[in-house]
């Protein structure tokens, strides 16, 4: 039951924010419309969809699910770095931290890979013979 409330109040605020980004952008008060509809769908809509994703008949969970989750958030952080990297054309000092992170991400990602990988479980076997029908 909590599970299922917590579903309508992510829809609800998912909802919410859709329509709030959808006012500003039709009445031209986005300054910078690419940075907010990708910060909602990087901070809002896709942390709601991977949560709508696991439910009661999902299939059990990898021996270390934090790696796999790591490696999606290092992703999700680049992106969000190299779309926001534009907001810093005039401060060189901004430009270099930014791409100081990026590099940090691309290697923590590069260590954590192959982790996540062998963290996954074997595929099940496919049948010695085909199914009838």
């Amino acid at each position: 039951m909590a599970h299922q409330a917590a579903r309508v109040i992510a829809a609800l605020a998912v909802a919410a924010d859709l329509v709030f980004l959808l006012q500003t952008q039709v009445g031209g008060l986005l300054p910078r419309p690419l940075g907010t509809w990708s910060s909602f769908i990087l901070f809002d809509l896709a942390p709601v969809l991977a949560m709508a994703a696991f439910h009661r008949d999902a299939p059990s969970d990898a021996r270390w699910p934090w790696l796999l989750a790591l490696t999606l958030l290092a992703g999700v952080a680049a992106a969000w770095r190299i779309v926001t990297l534009g907001n810093y054309v005039h401060d060189p000092h901004l430009v270099r931290v930014s791409l100081v992170e990026l590099l940090i991400l691309l290697a923590a990602a590069r260590l954590v890979i192959p982790d996540a990988a062998r963290a996954q479980p074997p595929a099940p076997a496919s049948p010695a013979q085909p199914y009838p029908g």
